[in-house]
């Protein structure tokens, strides 16, 4: 709230960015046990990843922040990761539509100025975006769901920023 007080207008967040200190939207997460081998406590079995708990995404955070400031005045922004990939197309869009489904709701709003496809490696723009989820994104568009598609990238694994070129070349509404 501080920050909108102070001018600040646009505000950017992921699913996959998690707070594990106790919130007042749900149970504690605790948090990940020291190790680099072991998972976290909410993480899917046999998953070598952190997932948040639903209760404890920053997606939650800023939507209870937001709660009674006229949408029309801020810009929001979230993402969709790659390493949420299975291989398989259909598949692959019903679980982007959930995953911006969920963000909507944790945002509490009914659309997204911005939503990025996150942390995209330049290996994996043709399965990614060309295999089927950039249509789904700009379909999402098309409803209203999202205003803007954009694309982040993995600066420290490529500072070439090589998936960039890619995109300009393949998608450049993108």
């Amino acid at each position: 709230r501080r920050a909108i007080e102070l001018g600040v207008n646009t505000f950017d967040t992921s699913v996959n960015y998690v707070r594990f200190l106790p919130l007042r939207l749900g149970p504690a997460c605790p948090p990940p046990r020291p190790t680099t081998t072991t998972t976290h406590p909410c993480a899917p079995p046999g998953s070598l990843t952190q997932r948040p708990c639903r209760s404890q995404g920053t997606e939650e955070m800023l939507g209870a922040a937001l709660e009674g400031v006229d949408r029309s005045s801020i810009v929001l922004s979230t993402k969709w990761s790659p390493d949420d990939w299975e291989g398989d197309a259909e598949a692959n869009s019903a679980a982007l539509r959930q995953s911006v489904a969920n963000s909507l709701a944790a945002l509490r709003t009914d659309y997204i100025d911005v939503m990025y496809f996150h942390g995209l490696p330049a290996a994996s723009y043709d399965t990614v975006v060309s295999g089927g989820l950039y249509a789904t994104m700009a379909a999402l568009r098309d409803e209203g769901v999202i205003r803007h598609i954009g694309l982040t990238t993995r600066f420290v694994d490529e500072p070439g920023q090589e998936v960039c070129e890619i995109a300009l070349q393949r998608n450049p509404e993108l």
